[in-house]
């Protein structure tokens, strides 16, 4: 091997190694552990509704995880929803305007969400038409500034947002489901709203996951007690509708 060709060997790796150390610590999505779907939950005497935790794990391109993160949830485009300002053990929100909740992972790369808030459907809309609101993939997520990708927002309490006397998941918001589930049966577009089965359709098979979640509510340990003070943030933005209902 000629000494020209040694040193072209030589910056070829010296390249590929600075290139691994700048993407070292740099979120990768592809090997991070990410939700599809994300409940939309309440509080209750003990404290925030457990059913609506869930974790998320940053990680680099080498499956490294990264710590020190921030990473955002940001519901701009949820534009059905409202997010609570109840403080959140290890969470934050950032703001209300646009809505982001943040939060920063731990050593293992890991951070740990329970988003509080509700739905603004007050079920009246006469299938097909349906109340408006986004499909899938409203809630855009990044880690250290970096895009990870969306998940589509699922709410427990389908009209506390609507009005300060729905306020909390109770047998009131299962009349706004049949109504999603009836719309959408005939032919309105998805509302991720209704998705409690996580497969990308609103139908009869969201109400045996909704049930136990009713009943969480009726026991006292789930989101009866939805957002305290009905301190919800504004609306994000107002979803395209011409009226209050929308087909499709």
């Amino acid at each position: 091997m000629t000494g020209l060709a040694r040193k072209t060997m030589l910056f070829g790796v010296c390249g590929l190694l600075a290139a691994a150390t700048a993407l070292a610590n740099v979120p990768d999505p592809a090997h991070s552990t990410l939700p599809k779907y994300i409940k939309v939950v309440g509080t209750n005497s003990g404290g925030v509704d457990a059913a609506g935790t869930f974790s998320i794990v940053v990680r680099d391109f080498a499956n490294n995880p990264v710590s020190n993160s921030r990473v955002e949830l940001n519901f701009s485009a949820c534009c059905d929803l409202r997010l609570c300002t109840v403080v959140v053990a290890g969470q934050t929100l950032k703001q209300c305007q646009p809505p982001i909740v943040s939060a920063i992972s731990d050593p293992t790369g890991t951070v740990t969400f329970t988003v509080i808030g509700a739905a603004v459907d007050p079920g009246t809309c006469v299938p097909p038409n349906i109340t408006p609101g986004p499909g899938a993939g409203c809630i855009t997520m990044t880690a250290s500034g970096f895009p990870m990708g969306t998940a589509t927002a699922v709410d427990l309490d389908l009209n506390g947002a609507f009005a300060a006397a729905n306020n909390g998941h109770n047998g009131g918001d299962l009349p706004v489901l049949i109504q999603n589930i009836g719309a959408q049966g005939s032919g309105a577009n998805y509302r991720g709203r209704g998705d409690y089965s996580g497969d990308g359709a609103v139908n009869g098979l969201d109400i045996s996951f909704y049930i136990p979640l009713l009943g969480r509510s009726a026991s006292g340990i789930g989101s009866g007690s939805g957002c305290p003070g009905n301190a919800y943030c504004a609306k994000p933005s107002t979803c395209p509708a011409t009226g209050p209902c929308k087909n499709p």
